[in-house]
């Protein structure tokens, strides 16, 4: 959402020149709210997001705003009522500096460009260059035919390339660490908060995580997506859908209900302020298990986390996180995997709705990702109960790999 590149052409042009219109009227909001003159504010926009709202980044000199804007009205109150729910419990989300609910206009936090799934790009370019680099320290350099020692001084620039490479991949994977890390803690103490004060209002806008909610809203939609996608509808196994609410029925019961969770907890919606993460994207947050925030943070489809660090920011969690007695090592993982079945259904439906239907087909590059993870979460001990589901996600992985997409 915020911290989207700006999409090309001109950029940050006055809002005295916006033409009169919605756009122009929200600024003028912005202004009233901020005690800025609207004379003093360039605009920008910014990409959108999965959902249908529209992002301008409002600049004055020295200071920078999000402008939110929605046709959907009721989303907004509800992403708004959600904002400040979470806020009061001390959740890193952005902070909302003010809003119309009459026209849905939101001025919010601005949060900037670094997104924690970025820093996962960069550490993996940084090896890239490693690589390269040593692979021009290994190669033989071929002998001057004039000047001497000039092979010499040739590998010598070469490897002290390579030296800066390695600083550089090592400070990138510190600070992927140390925030990845930092993510797992502000989630563990998410999980931790008491609910009673904030159960009431999301009860009235958000329904459970139950077994109806995640078979129709993820199993289900899995189903249909991967239809919309092409995928032939006579290799779909008979029965595959009745064991698909079996799943949904035994993700929902992983808790007893007592926890508040964010639904979409992964690398996009983690912004960096500094290496402080700060959370977006929460308009799905609802009562259900703490197990399946894991499942979205540790099994997301965007970034490849590996083991050690998965399982460090899984200790760093529940060092937060005590609310409950936690089953010990390979048990909790057996559920946060279970729950990354539901979860990695639900993003491949999602794609397939934004792709197909939304007409966003950038979507489609991350089909091939989920599809290999869920193969390969229901390979594991997790799909011995689930046998057609198993087969499913066997035959759809090797589909889309196979080019099934184009």
């Amino acid at each position: 959402v915020f911290g989207f590149p700006e999409p090309p052409g001109p950029r940050n042009p006055l809002c005295s020149k916006l033409p009169e219109g919605p756009l122009r009227d929200a600024v003028g909001f912005a202004s009233e709210v901020l005690g800025i003159p609207f004379a003093n504010f360039r605009i920008a926009p910014l990409a959108g997001d999965a959902s249908g709202r529209e992002y301008h980044r409002l600049s004055t000199k020295t200071r920078s705003f999000v402008l939110m804007r929605g046709k959907d009205r009721r989303e907004n109150r509800i992403w708004v009522t959600l904002g400040k729910l979470l806020a009061a419990r001390d959740f890193p989300v952005p902070e909302i500096l003010g809003h119309d609910p009459g026209t849905g206009v939101c001025v919010i936090q601005d949060l900037g460009n670094s997104r924690m799934d970025k820093l996962f790009e960069e550490v993996r370019v940084r090896r890239e260059e490693v690589f390269r680099r040593s692979a021009s320290v290994g190669a033989k350099t071929p002998k001057p035919r004039k000047r001497r020692g000039g092979a010499k001084r040739g590998a010598g620039a070469a490897a002290e390339k390579k030296k800066a490479a390695i600083g550089e991949l090592k400070l990138a994977m510190e600070k992927l660490d140390e925030c990845f890390k930092s993510a797992a803690r502000e989630l563990g103490l998410f999980h931790a908060g008491a609910l009673e004060a904030v159960l009431p209002a999301i009860k009235s806008i958000s329904p459970p995580y139950c077994q109806n909610f995640a078979f129709e809203r993820e199993f289900r939609y899995f189903v249909k997506g991967i239809k919309a996608l092409g995928y032939p509808p006579k290799e779909i196994p008979r029965g595959v859908v009745k064991e698909g609410a079996v799943l949904a029925g035994k993700v929902a019961a992983l808790s007893d209900g007592g926890f508040l969770i964010h639904r979409d907890f992964q690398s996009r919606n983690i912004m960096l302020l500094g290496r402080s993460p700060r959370v977006i994207d929460f308009q799905g947050a609802r009562i259900g298990p703490p197990q399946y925030d894991l499942a979205s943070f540790l099994h997301d489809p965007y970034v490849t986390v590996p083991k050690d660090l998965a399982n460090e920011a899984l200790g760093e969690y529940l060092s937060m996180n005590r609310r409950v007695p936690w089953h010990p090592g390979e048990a909790l993982w057996g559920e946060i995997d279970l729950a990354g079945v539901m979860r990695l259904c639900q993003a491949i439906g999602a794609y397939a709705k934004l792709a197909v239907k939304d007409g966003k087909t950038a979507y489609l590059a991350h089909v091939p990702a989920a599809a290999e993870r869920l193969r390969r979460l229901l390979r594991s001990d997790v799909g011995k109960e689930f046998p057609l589901a198993r087969e499913l996600a066997e035959a759809f992985a090797s589909w889309v790999s196979e080019g099934g997409l184009s």
